[in-house]
C-alpha cells in the first residue's frame, strides 16, 4: 500500500466489516478523500476566495463583502455615478482590492483620487474591463445601480453585514476574515448549509470538521445500504 489510511477512514472502514460489509477499492479510496476533509479542514480554505480573471494587468476576485459594502458606498457619490464608465472602474477597484485592510479607509476624494489613478494603468478598454467583470461572477452583471441600491438602510446592504456575523456564530473564526478573505458568495453558500447542517445536528455548532464528518458518515450509510440490497438481491434470486 502506498498510502495510508487516516485514523477516521480506517474507523469507518473497521465499522463497516465489522457488519460483514467489505468496501470496494474505490469505495475505500473515496472514504479516504473524505476523511482528509475531516482531519485537515484547513487544505480548503484556499477555495474560500473564489476565481479571478486576469485583465488588464491586474487580478480581478470575486467580491468580498468589504468590496460589496464599499462599493456600495462610494455609489452614492455623485462622481462614481457620473457615467458607466466610472462605476465600471469602481465595480473593477473594488473586486481588485477587497482582500486588501485599507478599503475601507478609501473614501470620499481620497476614493475618487486612487480609482483613477488605478483605472489610468489598466492595460485593456472599458468592453474588456466589463467582460472580466462578468466572466468572474459567472454571468452578465449590470453594473449600474438603482436608487434602491444606493441607499444606506437598503434590506441588502443590512444582509451583506449580517452576514460575517452568521458564520462567525456558525464556524468560529473571525469577522475580518470572512470579510476580506473570502468571496461573498461562498460565505452565503456556507451560511445557508452551516444552517441547515446545525438544525439536524440539534443546533450543535458548525464548523469546517463537522460538515466534512457529516458527509463522510451519509457516504458510509450509503455504502451500507448500497452492499445491503445487493446482498439481499443475491439471496433472492437463489
Amino acid at each position: 500500500m502506498l498510502w495510508k489510511l487516516t485514523g477516521t477512514a480506517e474507523q469507518a472502514i473497521d465499522g463497516l466489516r465489522g457488519e460483514g460489509i467489505e468496501p470496494s477499492p474505490q469505495e475505500v479510496l473515496y472514504i479516504q478523500q473524505l476523511s482528509l476533509d475531516v482531519e485537515a479542514p484547513k487544505s480548503g480554505v484556499s477555495l474560500c476566495k473564489g476565481a479571478p480573471v486576469e485583465v488588464g494587468g491586474v487580478w480581478l476576485w470575486p467580491l468580498t463583502i468589504a468590496a460589496s459594502t464599499w462599493y456600495g458606498e462610494i455609489m452614492e457619490a455623485r462622481w462614481a455615478t457620473a457615467s458607466v464608465k466610472m462605476e465600471v472602474y469602481c465595480m473593477a477597484y473594488a473586486m481588485a482590492h477587497g482582500h486588501n485592510s485599507d478599503l475601507a479607509e478609501t473614501r470620499g476624494f481620497r476614493a475618487r483620487v486612487a480609482v483613477r489613478l488605478w483605472a489610468s494603468r489598466l492595460r485593456c478598454t472599458l468592453a474588456e474591463l466589463a467582460q472580466a467583470i462578468a466572466d468572474v461572477n459567472g454571468d452578465e452583471i449590470h453594473v449600474l445601480s438603482d436608487k434602491q441600491k444606493r441607499d444606506a438602510n437598503d434590506p441588502s446592504r443590512v444582509a451583506e453585514s449580517a452576514l460575517a456575523q452568521d458564520a462567525c456564530a456558525l464556524c468560529g473564526g473571525s469577522p475580518d476574515f470572512w470579510e476580506r478573505e473570502c468571496s461573498m458568495t461562498y460565505v452565503a453558500e456556507l451560511v445557508t448549509r452551516g444552517m441547515r447542517l446545525k438544525n439536524a445536528l440539534g443546533g450543535a455548532r458548525v464548523d469546517e470538521s463537522a460538515e466534512a464528518l457529516a458527509i463522510l458518515a451519509q457516504y458510509v450509510r450509503d455504502v451500507r445500504e448500497a452492499h445491503k440490497a445487493e446482498a439481499a438481491e443475491k439471496k433472492g434470486g437463489e
